[in-house]
């Protein structure tokens, strides 16, 4: 008995070992509201977000080669209010519940009131990411 066990352990942990997808897999990554923010740049392919107190900008080429990766210090200093475009965006994301908006003014606004993902989104604007879904390889970051 404990050897058909056995063999069920064996194949589930060579099975969690070795990844499913081909290396060369595209995997879809949508430009939607996510930890980090998806478009193109030039001709280059472009993830951007917070990953723990830094701000990373990973650079892909159009297959979707991880090519190098950027990074900016988190501002820890409290963004300026601007009342206006504050009540703008709460009510864009409320909205956008009932009905799609177009998505690139819902991810502005949800990175407005997200201040890491706000300095993540204003550094995108600074570098020309036209915000839309790439196609990226497997990579990881250390």
């Amino acid at each position: 008995m404990s050897r058909f066990f056995d063999h069920l352990d064996r194949n589930y942990l060579e099975g969690t070992t070795q990844p499913v997808r081909p290396a060369d897999w595209l995997y879809p990554v949508a430009h939607q509201w996510s930890d980090f923010l998806a478009g193109t740049c030039s001709s280059e392919q472009v993830l951007i977000g917070p990953y723990d107190s830094v701000l990373v900008a990973c650079f892909f080429n159009p297959a979707g080669v991880l090519l190098r990766t950027e990074e900016r210090s988190q501002s820890q200093a409290e963004l300026p209010p601007d009342p206006e475009r504050d009540a703008l965006y709460l009510r864009i994301i409320r909205d956008a519940a009932k009905n799609p908006l177009e998505p690139g003014r819902m991810l502005e606004a949800m990175a407005w009131i997200n201040r890491p993902m706000r300095q993540a989104w204003n550094w995108a604007r600074e570098l020309g990411v036209e915000f839309r879904a790439v196609r990226v390889r497997r990579f990881s970051l250390p």
